[in-house]
């Protein structure tokens, strides 16, 4: 399996509820629905681009439908 490395900032869940604009629980509530995340020591850790791409799919107004 080949890995890919990256030069990316990394952020914990505060940084990167703040980064998306979310509340920490709203985002723990919806982490598979969210950008990509990785866990790494017991703890849930994301890549910034990640996140950016991931905004740039929501809809006007940031949060997805809640239906």
């Amino acid at each position: 399996m080949e890995s890919e490395l990256r030069f990316d900032k990394v952020l914990n869940i505060d940084q990167a509820a703040k980064e998306m604009h979310m509340s920490k629980s709203w985002l723990q509530k919806h982490m598979k629905e969210g950008p990509k995340c990785y866990e790494v020591g017991g703890k849930y850790l994301w890549f910034r681009s990640d996140i950016m791409e991931w905004i740039k799919t929501r809809p006007e107004g940031g949060k997805p439908d809640e239906t």
